[in-house]
Formats: structure tokens, sequence, C-alpha cells
């Protein structure tokens, strides 16, 4: 156990203090510079621990302070920041070892529930390499803590519901309202504790009048509706920003959208591989012909997650659809099933005879085969993952660090670029103003006096000619990034100042007059050299 915590702790250190210029860096800079906030500016400047994030929408508070879920991570990243210095990998260390500790922590449910040591083990192996959790646990969000929070829900009432122990319901309310203050969707996965609670058990608790327990518990979950009426209610209205979550926004039907199911098969393939989710539903359908026959509880807890998972994937598909982290509340319910299946395969291997002679450890070989299957799509699928890099985000930010007035913003092309905003230290907007009135309004109101223009926002900005030719006759080209293909250059981005002019048509010229200098990215295929000319 001790070696399959650290071989994941070793999968998860991998770029940890690699520039924010990777899959789902907006995510990453939305925490990073809440964190870098509280560090610099307190927990209660703008309210209780109300966060401030780097790229406020155009005609929100300038702030950057907004309603949203409980900022544990940003909370946690902020004192890291403030007793070891503002650096990436302190940052990260944080979900790395939130999810490292889950590690152990599925190894103990399962053996729990099973009573086997053998897919205990299993559980654990699966919990280090799945290729969702050893990329994001890596990624600065809040999921990681909230996923660690949620496991230790589910181990206390595990507990609890065999030792009756007070302090462990309470524990199990603690940690799960938690979990779901930090990030809501794992509220959702909260059916197994109402479709495994011992009903008959709090009959009895009630009959003899002993009820404190289970009033404290329930008294430890209204800290969520205290909070969200507070984020809701009042952090919102004051600083004018949307509300956290809104009924409105939740589409039950999304799922029966086929245009909704285009990406789904990619998230799957990254998240657990699609062998592992072969082996996920075939574990669903055994651990259910199982429960069928023997009404055992290990397998109703199997299918009590199975049951969770679906419920959540269909109520929160239209989330699902846009990113796979949305899934991470699956995490444990997907590692049970594909634990289960392998177990089911392996006491058939005990069950085979030869001659009437069973074959030795014939059972712990094909765990032994079913992981060595599982490990090499599952390290592909993380090194996709690992491989998706914007390149330039922080050759741009360091550019405008060295060169921006205090109090300035910069203008970016969203999407994937939010890095730059991390390593120029400075807030931006949410994309480029797509009119001429909007990108005064960022000007004048909002100090906004840089564009950086990634290469997908090209086509668009230059597509429209009013704002093209404001931006040309403003601004001045500061930094022009490309890489050298086997098909010649390959514009990257356009970094911009306002002040000068700008004449697209003399960019060959312009480009040929000034040293190229280059910077080196690693994939886990190799190296890739942007080049990028300064003016």
């Amino acid at each position: 156990l001790i070696a399959i915590v650290i071989l994941g702790f070793y999968l998860r250190i991998y770029h940890i203090d690699y520039p924010v210029i990777g899959y789902h860096n907006n995510k990453e800079v939305h925490y990073l510079t809440e964190a870098r906030n509280f560090a610099r500016e307190g927990f209660f400047k703008y309210g209780f621990f109300v966060p401030a994030l780097g790229y406020p929408r155009l005609h929100y508070d300038p702030s950057g302070a907004h309603s949203d879920t409980f900022p544990l991570t940003s909370i946690l990243v902020a004192l890291a920041f403030m007793l070891f210095g503002m650096n990436l990998t302190v940052a990260r260390l944080i979900g790395v070892i939130s999810i490292t500790a889950t590690i152990p922590l599925m190894y103990l449910i399962v053996n729990q529930i099973f009573k086997r040591e053998d897919l205990a083990i299993v559980s654990a192996i699966l919990t280090a390499i799945l290729p969702l959790t050893v990329f994001f646990s890596h990624n600065v969000q809040l999921i990681n803590p909230a996923l660690l929070l949620f496991t230790l829900s589910l181990y206390f009432f595990l507990k609890w519901m065999d030792e009756n122990k007070s302090y462990q319901l309470i524990l199990t309310s603690f940690f799960f309202v938690l979990s779901g203050l930090t990030k809501y969707d794992f509220l959702v996965m909260g059916s197994p504790f109402l479709l495994l609670f011992p009903f008959r058990r709090l009959a009895k608790e009630i009959k003899n009048k002993r009820v404190t327990v289970y009033i404290l518990s329930i008294a430890v979950l209204l800290l969520f509706p205290a909070w969200y009426f507070y984020s809701n209610n009042v952090v919102a209205p004051r600083y004018h920003t949307k509300k956290i979550v809104s009924v409105e926004k939740v589409n039950y039907l999304d799922i029966l959208n086929p245009s909704g199911w285009t990406l789904i098969k990619s998230y799957f393939a990254d998240s657990w591989t699609l062998l592992g989710t072969l082996f996920a539903a075939l574990g669903a359908i055994i651990a259910i012909s199982n429960y069928y026959k023997k009404r055992k509880f290990p397998e109703k807890f199997v299918i009590t997650l199975f049951l969770s998972a679906i419920l959540y994937f269909i109520l929160m598909f239209f989330k699902i659809k846009g990113h796979s982290y949305h899934m991470y509340p699956m995490v444990p319910s997907m590692i049970f099933l594909i634990t289960y299946f392998i177990g089911a395969l392996s006491d058939l291997g005990k069950k085979l005879k030869v001659e009437g002679k069973g074959i030795p450890y014939l059972n712990f070989i094909i765990i032994l085969i079913l992981l060595a299957i599982l490990f090499s799509p599952m390290q592909e699928a993380t090194n996709r993952q690992f491989d998706t890099q914007f390149f330039g985000l922080d050759v741009a930010g360091n550019y405008i660090k060295e060169h921006k007035i205090p109090g300035e913003r910069v203008m970016h092309s969203s999407h994937q670029a939010y890095g730059v905003l991390w390593h120029a230290d400075m807030k931006g907007t949410r994309g480029i103003p797509s009119t001429v009135e909007k990108m005064k309004y960022a000007e004048e109101n909002l100090n906004a006096s840089w564009i950086f223009m990634y290469n997908w926002d090209f086509a668009k900005v230059m597509g429209n000619k009013e704002l093209w030719n404001y931006i040309k006759n403003n601004y001045g080209l500061k930094q022009f990034a490309f890489i050298q293909t086997s098909k010649g250059i390959q514009p990257i981005y356009m970094l911009f100042k306002k002040g000068g002019t700008f004449d697209d048509s003399r960019l060959n010229t312009m480009l040929m007059d000034k040293p190229v200098q280059q910077q080196d990215y690693e994939l886990t295929t190799g190296k890739v050299r942007l080049n990028y000319i300064n003016f």
C-alpha cells in the first residue's frame, strides 16, 4: 500500500512547477488568482471569505469579488503562499496531496465493505493511476479537496454503520457538507447516505430518546444553506455578479440532445479510458445479478454507488458535456465498479479446475493481467491531457510583467489563454471585447491597455473590420510568437500595447528586422520550440 501511495504521488508531481499553459488553465487561473488576492489582501476584504478572481466580467465589480462556492482551495493555497512564497509548486501540492490521500482511503473503504485485502489493493492501484485524477490533481481546482472530503464522509459513514459511534455520524455530516460547500456537484452524490441509512436503528434511537447525535448531524448540514444564502443573496447583489447556482441553469433533459454526446466519448476515454468504462459497466451488471441472487450488503453498496453515478450523470450532463473534470464526483463509483469487475473475474479464476484441481494463484494472476491491460491506456490518457498545452502564455505574461504600469489590465483571447494573467500578475477581461464600444469601455473604466490575441482569435478579430482597424490605429505590436513546422511558420499569438499603430501588411518585413528568441516546452513525446520576437 505504501508503494502504491508513492506511485500515486509520483505520477501527480509531473510538471508540478510547469508554467500555467496546460489543459484547463482557465480554471487553474481562477483559483490561483483568488488565492493570490487572499494572500495579499486578506480573507475578509470583500466579506466573509469572499473570493476575488483575476478576470471579472466586463460590467462586474472590477475587484473581481464574486459569489461562489466556499473557496476552500483558494484559502488553502493562500495560506501556502503566505507560508512558503507565491510559487506554483506549493499551490499544486494542495491538490496532489488531497488526491494522494484518497488512495489509502479507498483501500480502507473497500476493505470495510468486502473484508478482502486483494480488492482493497486493487482499488488503491486504480485510484493511483486513474487518468482523471492524475492530471487534475495537478490542476489548482476545488474538485481535489472536495473529492478527499467526500471520500472521508463515505469512510466515516461506513464505520458508523458498523460501530454506531456518535462522532462517526457527526464527521460524516461534516465532511459531506464541506465537500458540497467546496463543490456543489458533490451534493448530488449524497444518495448513498439516504439509500443505505439504517432507518430501523434511527426508529429505535428515537424510541429510546437518544437523538442528540442526529440533531447535531443535521445542524452541521445546515452549514450548506447558510453559505448558499449568503453567497447568492448577500455577495451576488453587493458585487453585481451572477448567482453561483440558479435552478434555471439546470437542464435535466439536456442528456436527450444528441449534440451533447459528441465530446462525451473523448471525456470518458480521458477520464477512465474506454476499456475502464467497459469494465465499470460489466461490474455494475455483475453486482446487480449477484445482489438479486444473494442480497448481500457489498453488492447493495456497489449498486447504490452505480445508481448515484447514473443520477449524477443525468442531472449534471449539461455541465459534464462541457468539461471532463465535472465527472470528478463519479470517481469513487467508477473505482468501485471496476474493482468489483476485476474481483468477479478473480473469483471465477478460483473456481477453474484442471483435472479436478484448482490452478494455484490463478485469481491473483487474473488481477495482475487486468490491471496491466488497464495501465497502458490509462497512461496514454494521462499523457494526452498533460500534452495539451497552449504555448507562450508564460512568455507573453512575463513580458507584460516587465513592462506594465501598475493598475493596467489585459484583454485576452479567453478560452485557454487565461494563463497569461497569472504570469503577468495582473487582472484581465474575459475575452477580447467584440466591439469598439466595449473595448473603449474596458480602456476607460478598467485601464485595459494590453491585448493578448491567441491564434484561435485571429480570424474572429481580424474579420471584424471596425474592431481590427481600431486596434491597428491605436495599438503597437510588442511581441509575436510562432512555431516552425514542416509546412512553414505557424503563428501562435500577438501581443499589443496601447499607443502607436500596427500595419499588418508590413508584418513580414518587421519580423525580418528583429532577433528571434526561443522557449522550449516539454511534452511526454519530446520538446516543442516556441519562437518569439520582441518589438
